[in-house]
């Protein structure tokens, strides 16, 4: 039985040299229904190999003449002739070639399961290598094409049949407001984003926070990955803003919450965020092949990774020097925007700032810790700094949080926006406030109270 229309499949071969590079790869001829095809799609697969680009259909008549004319003439000659005749139009193109990605992953994994030496590991209960057979096998269907040359006609048609244009259900809003008005309503996957603040400054309230948020939207699993704090300690952060019980409370007792949790959130998140507690030097293949292994046991991908912090990180490849911060933070920024575009997800990361960073008035993308580089690669930079708001009158002040728009490559730029925050419980509103100049303030207080300002001082 033929699964789909393998005509219309060979000839987008010659057609779409990106997909003819994907399917050469992983896609075998005696899969083909139709005998006919198999020695056209084999050629097609040693073309690309020798040359790193798919053939066209003169150039497939040129070899199989001249390997055998008489063969020729007689069996290839007339299929290509059919195929020439050919035509379809780019959607009809994009589903038989999804058609075939599915027949590639089912019939990969029929051989797979009849190898011997497959089946002798599973005699032998040698887990560990199952796995890493099976992420293998899961990274070579899973992963996204990276790599892409075509003309322009090529790339304006990939664009409308891939991305049927940007529309608002493709965009991750992370729920801190400012940030998503910035990014117009949230961002897209693919694209790195990152937090950066002094340390002490918020960066894994805000991830724990957009996580939760993110993690609540429908369709979007998240996965929450520190190598700054301990899971223990990110799960009581958790406990803590999903049942908005005071994170002192928690940490004294976590019981405090249990009632609460059991009977409002207990199965609410299970199948829509994930925790993991990873070494403080790993890379981001160590990120990757962890993912691969949860999706292979659990059948769970994320749509969303947060990471709490990239600084923890080492580059993939080897070569980099710690001490130059520079470069090795933009090797780890590259691998994690490599993995973002490879599986089509949202990461958001942070970063710290240098110590001009603690003190600052305010916070520029030239305080961001190591230089430059790395803020390269990503599509979002946002700050965050604690300052002293203006509650009420009645209350006085209290903590809040200015989040500043450091860079917006998909949205807009904006005037930095401060916020009240809950640190007991894990929040940043979406509440406005007013900052507090304290010098201001500390001069008011002493006009009231009839305090002379010191002069000497003052002009010190």
């Amino acid at each position: 039985m033929e699964l789909f229309d393998e005509k219309i499949f060979i000839r987008s071969l010659t057609l779409r040299p990106e997909d003819a590079r994907h399917f050469a790869v992983k896609f075998r001829a005696e899969w083909l229904h139709s005998a006919a095809y198999q020695p056209i799609f084999a050629e097609i697969q040693a073309f690309i190999k020798e040359f790193k680009k798919s053939p066209s259909l003169q150039a497939l008549h040129l070899r199989f003449e001249s390997k055998d004319k008489t063969i020729y003439q007689v069996r290839i000659k007339p299929v290509l002739d059919e195929l020439a005749t050919v035509y379809v139009d780019a959607t009809t193109q994009m589903e038989v070639l999804k058609q075939a990605g599915d027949v590639a992953v089912v019939r990969s994994f029929q051989e797979l399961s009849a190898d011997q030496s497959f089946q002798s590991l599973q005699a032998d209960f040698d887990g560990k290598q199952v796995l890493q057979t099976l992420q293998k096998w899961i990274y070579m269907h899973l992963g996204l094409r990276e790599d892409k040359t075509m003309n322009i006609d090529e790339a304006v048609q990939d664009l409308f049949v891939n991305s049927s244009l940007v529309n608002a259900s493709h965009l991750i809003p992370c729920g801190i407001k400012a940030i998503d008005d910035w990014c117009l309503g949230g961002m897209l996957p693919g694209n790195l984003g990152l937090i950066a603040a002094p340390t002490g400054g918020g960066k894994s309230v805000a991830l724990i926070l957009m996580s939760y948020k993110m993690a609540s939207i429908e369709d979007v699993p998240v996965w929450y990955v520190t190598n700054e704090i301990t899971s223990n300690e990110a799960t009581k952060r958790y406990l803590s803003r999903i049942t908005r019980t005071s994170i002192s409370d928690i940490i004294r007792d976590p019981l405090v919450s249990h009632k609460t949790w059991d009977n409002e959130y207990r199965g609410t998140f299970a199948d829509k965020l994930r925790i993991s507690e990873v070494s403080a030097e790993m890379s981001t293949e160590q990120l990757e092949a962890e993912m691969l292994r949860t999706s292979a046991l659990y059948g769970w991908m994320p749509k969303v990774i947060c990471l709490d912090y990239m600084g923890r990180m080492k580059p993939n490849e080897a070569g980099y020097d710690r001490a130059q911060e520079w470069v090795w933070l933009g090797g780890v920024a590259t691998d994690l925007v490599h993995l973002a575009k490879k599986y089509n997800m949202l990461i958001w990361s942070a970063i710290q700032t240098n110590r001009s960073g603690l003190n600052s008035k305010e916070i520029t993308i030239e305080q961001m810790q190591g230089s430059i580089r790395h803020l390269q690669e990503a599509s979002t930079i946002v700050a965050l700094k604690q300052t002293m708001v203006q509650a009420t009158a009645e209350e006085g002040e209290e903590i809040g949080m200015t989040i500043y728009n450091l860079k917006m490559r998909h949205g807009k730029r904006g005037k930095p926006v401060t916020v009240k925050i809950n640190l007991d419980k894990m929040d940043i509103s979406n509440v406005e406030a007013e900052v507090v100049n304290r010098k201001e303030k500390l001069k008011d207080d002493d006009e009231k109270a009839g305090v002379r300002p010191n002069k000497k001082k003052d002009d010190q």
